[in-house]
């Protein structure tokens, strides 16, 4: 018996004869065929925005320059809800880190703190 079992938990197919990856293609095939997609999928404006993407076409070279502080706190108000306080906690380690002398943005997550 407990060969048997052994056997059992250990080979690549089931009792059944049936693999575990046939098993998941069977339960895969199951769900494919409850599957309803509404008829305004996926929504004109979405497939619009995916066929035909709207993108800048300025020719003008791009340079950095320095945030706006004073309207990034009253975005993060209007939009986010954010109190000044809030803004600060994670505004300031990145204008601090932009201030540095020599020192310039050249990706984004450079001002993210790594683990």
């Amino acid at each position: 018996m407990e060969h048997t079992l052994l056997t059992l938990t250990t080979s690549k197919s089931t009792p059944t004869g049936r693999t575990k990856q046939q098993r998941f293609h069977d339960k895969q095939h199951t769900t494919r065929t409850r599957l309803i997609i509404p008829a305004h999928f996926p929504a004109p404006d979405v497939l619009q925005a995916y066929t035909r993407p709207v993108v800048d076409t300025d020719a003008t070279k791009f340079t950095w320059g320095h945030p706006d502080v004073e309207k990034l706190h009253a975005f993060c108000d209007v939009t986010l809800g954010w109190d000044a306080e809030q803004v600060n906690v994670l505004l300031n380690p990145v204008m601090e880190k932009l201030g540095q002398t020599g020192r310039r943005q050249t990706r984004l997550d450079s001002f993210f703190m790594t683990y």
